[in-house]
C-alpha cells in the first residue's frame, strides 16, 4: 500500500553566483526599492554584475512609494553583453511552494530585458524560469509574472531581472507569492559562515509577544484531572481520524503523563477507541487481552513488549487507566502496536499454528528461527551473519507465503478471514525483521519508518471504523523527515490519509530524562543539554506557561512569526543518550502541531 522542469541555456558565470553568493545578516528585500531602509543601503541584499552599468534607487519615479530601482549603461555600447540583478530567498522558506514573481517594468526606448527565477540543487541545477522581452512602447509600465515549483532538494534559490545592450530601465514594485501567499518583505536572517544556527539570536520583544498571545496554554500534564482545559483541541481537529503523539525522547515523565491525558481526552471526547505504540505486534496483542478482559500481569506483559523505554510507571498507568475505562465503558478501547523489530511472539504464533494444524510449515519455519536466535545472540547484523543462514532465512519467508496463498482454500476451512490475515500480518512481521538486519544499517532506519506505516494501515484497514492514537518518536511521526535519508511514517501516512492524520510534536526546555548512558551502557537518568541560543526551546521558552500547544498549520508568516519558519536547533533524543541533543530541523515542515513543556524529568522504572 505505503509505498518541472525547464531546460533554458544560461550563461555560467550566473551559475556561479549562485554558489558563491555571500551569506549576509538582518536586512529586508526591499522588494518595492524605498530609498531609506536597510540603514540608507536600501540594494543591500541585491548582488549586481556587470561592467559599465550603475545601479541605484529613483527617487523621481516609482509606481507606489519613493522610489524604484534603476539599471543604466554609462557607455553607448557596454562590454557586457548582459547584466544580472539578484537576490537569493532563505532556501527552506520556498522548498516545496510554488513559487511566484510579479515586477512592473518600464524603459526610456525599445530595449530587450529579462526576469528569471533560478533553483539551484547542492550540486547540479534543478530549475529556472526566465521571461525576456524586448519592451517596444517605452514610458510605461509593463507587469512580469513568473512561477516556478521549487524542490525539496532544492540547496539555493534565486531571481532578479537583466537588462542586454545600453539603456535605461526601471522596476518596481516586484512581488512574491508562495503557494499564493505573498511573501512578506520583513527582515532575512541568514548565518555568515562561522554560524552554527540558520539564526543564532535570543527572541525579539514582538516574537515573545506574539508567542504569549497566540499559545494555547495547558493547565497540567496529569491526566487524572478534568479535562476542560483541553477542549480547545474541538476546533483544531478537523476529520482527523489518525493522530500521532511524538515525544522528544523515549524517557521523560512529563511527555509520557502528556500523552496519556491526551488519549485520555481522545477516547472521551472524541471516540477514538484504537491505541497504537511504537512496540512489537504481536505482544502488544497480549496486552490487548488484558486492558479488554484482564487476562494477565500487566507488568510482565508490559516487560513482554521488548521495549525496556516502556516498563515505566507512566506506561503502567496509561495501561490501568485502559482497563478501567473499558470495565465501565460500553465502547472498548484496544491495545496495539507497530513495530517490527520483536519478532518472537509472531514466530511463537506461526509455530504453534504449525504444530496444531499445519505440521509442513515448521520445516520453513525452522531457518526464521534460527535466524533470530542468531540476531539475539550475537547482536549482529548481515555483515557478520553468514550468507547461507540469510539465503536460508528470506527463502523460508517466500515458501511460506507461497504455501498460504496456494491453500487458502484449505486454511479458510479451518479458520476465519480475521485469523487467516493475523497469519499472514505474523509473517510479515517476520519477513520485515529479517529484511531489517540484512540491510545496512544506513537504509535500515527508513526501512523500518515504511514497515511500521504498512503495519499501521494494516491496523486501520482490520479496525475500519476505529480511531486512532499513534504513540511514537517525534522523529517517526514527523510530516517530512527530521533525520537524513530517512522517510517517516508520518510522511506515508499523511500521503495517504491526507488531512485524517495530524501528528503532534513535543519540546521541553530544561530537565532530564531516562535513556541509556553511552559510557556504561546503563539505563540511567539523563541531565538534558540546556537550550542552545536561537533554538526553537528557547523561544517556547519565553511563554509564561508552564505548557502549551501551537497550531502550526495556521501561523502566517510575519516579522513576528519568521522565526518559526526558519530551520532551527530542535532537541532529538531517541533511546541513547547523546552528546548534542540539537539538530537543524523546520517544525512548520515537521508537524501540524507543537505541545511544550518548560520540565522534564526522567520516567520512572519499574
Amino acid at each position: 500500500m505505503l509505498y518541472i522542469k525547464r531546460p533554458v541555456k544560461i550563461f555560467f558565470c550566473f551559475i556561479s553566483l549562485l554558489i558563491t553568493f555571500p551569506l549576509l545578516g538582518q536586512s529586508i528585500l526591499n522588494l518595492s526599492f524605498e530609498p531609506h531602509v536597510n540603514g540608507n543601503q536600501p540594494l543591500k541584499l541585491w548582488y549586481t554584475k556587470g561592467p559599465n552599468y550603475v545601479f541605484y534607487i529613483d527617487t523621481t519615479l516609482a509606481t507606489e512609494g519613493k522610489g524604484s530601482l534603476v539599471i543604466e549603461s554609462k557607455l553607448a555600447q557596454p562590454t557586457a553583453f548582459f547584466t544580472i540583478y539578484t537576490n537569493k530567498l532563505p532556501v527552506d522558506s520556498v522548498k516545496g511552494k510554488l513559487l511566484t514573481l510579479q515586477v512592473l517594468a518600464r524603459a526610456e526606448k525599445p530595449i530587450v530585458i529579462q526576469t528569471y527565477i533560478a533553483v539551484q540543487g547542492k550540486v547540479d541545477r534543478l530549475n529556472d524560469v526566465l521571461r525576456m522581452d524586448t519592451l517596444k512602447s517605452f514610458g510605461k509600465w509593463h507587469p512580469y509574472k513568473l512561477q516556478i515549483p521549487v524542490p525539496l532538494e532544492a540547496g539555493q534559490v534565486a531571481f532578479g531581472f537583466r537588462m542586454f545592450g545600453s539603456g535605461k530601465v526601471w522596476f518596481d514594485k516586484a512581488t512574491i507569492l508562495l503557494d499564493s501567499i505573498p511573501y512578506p518583505d520583513i527582515p532575512i536572517i541568514e548565518p555568515d559562515s562561522s554560524a552554527t544556527t540558520a539564526s543564532a539570536r535570543t527572541p525579539s520583544q514582538i516574537e515573545i509577544d506574539w508567542l504569549q498571545k497566540y499559545n494555547l496554554p495547558l493547565q497540567t500534564f496529569n491526566p487524572a484531572v478534568p479535562l476542560e482545559d483541553l477542549y480547545f483541541i474541538k476546533s483544531i481537529m478537523g476529520t482527523a481520524q489518525i493522530v500521532g503523539l511524538g515525544e522528544v525522547s523515549h524517557g521523560s515523565r512529563e511527555i509520557f503523563l502528556m500523552k496519556h491525558r491526551l488519549l485520555r481526552y481522545l477516547v472521551e471526547q472524541h471516540g477514538f477507541s484504537l491505541f497504537a505504540i511504537e512496540a512489537d505486534m504481536g505482544a502488544a496483542d497480549r496486552l490487548n487481552q488484558y486492558v479488554l478482559a484482564g487476562e494477565g500481569d500487566p507488568r510482565q506483559l508490559l516487560t513482554g513488549l521488548g521495549f525496556w523505554t516502556w516498563n515505566t510507571e507512566e506506561i503502567l498507568g496509561l495501561i490501568s487507566w485502559m482497563r478501567k475505562y473499558n470495565m465501565k465503558s460500553t465502547t472498548k478501547v484496544k491495545f496495539t502496536g507497530f513495530d517490527m523489530q520483536v519478532p518472537e511472539v509472531a514466530m511463537d504464533n506461526l509455530w504453534q499454528f504449525a504444530e496444531k494444524r499445519d505440521t509442513l510449515l515448521k520445516n520453513s519455519l525452522q531457518p526464521i528461527k534460527e535466524f533470530i536466535k542468531t540476531v539475539r545472540t550475537t547482536n549482529t547484523r548481515a555483515g557478520m551473519m553468514s550468507s547461507q543462514l540469510q539465503s536460508k532465512a528470506r527463502l523460508a519467508c517466500r515458501l511460506l507465503h507461497e504455501r498460504i496463498e496456494l491453500q487458502k482454500g484449505y486454511y479458510l476451512n479451518i479458520l476465519t478471514l480475521d485469523e487467516l490475515s493475523t497469519l499472514r500480518q505474523d509473517l510479515l512481521l517476520l519477513n520485515q525483521f529479517i529484511e531489517f538486519h540484512l540491510l545496512p544499517l544506513k537504509e535500515a532506519a527508513g526501512y523500518r519508518d515504511a514497515c511500521m506505516a504498512d503495519n499501521l494501515h494494516y491496523l486501520l484497514g482490520k479496525y475500519p471504523k476505529e480511531k486512532v492514537v499513534v504513540w511514537a518518536h517525534n522523529g517517526h511521526v514527523s510530516n517530512q523527515g527530521m533525520y537524513v535519508d530517512v522517510r517517516p511514517m508520518g510522511r506515508y501516512l499523511k500521503d495517504t490519509y491526507k488531512e485524517k492524520y495530524i501528528n503532534v510534536g513535543f519540546a521541553f526546555g530544561q530537565g532530564s530524562y531516562r535513556g541509556i548512558d553511552p559510557a556504561s551502557g546503563k539505563i540511567a537518568t539523563i541531565k538534558a543539554e540546556p537550550a542552545q541560543v536561537g533554538s526553537y526551546e528557547q523561544f517556547f521558552d519565553k511563554v509564561n506557561s508552564s505548557a502549551f500547544m501551537l497550531d502550526l498549520r495556521k501561523i502566517s508568516l510575519s516579522k513576528a512569526t519568521q522565526w518559526l519558519f526558519e530551520p532551527r536547533y530542535f532537541r532529538t533524543v531517541g533511546a541513547m543518550a547523546t552528546r548534542r541533543e540539537f539538530s537543524q530541523t523546520q517544525i512548520v515542515k515537521e508537524f501540524d502541531l507543537i505541545l511544550f513543556l518548560k520540565e522534564s524529568t526522567a520516567a520512572k522504572a519499574l
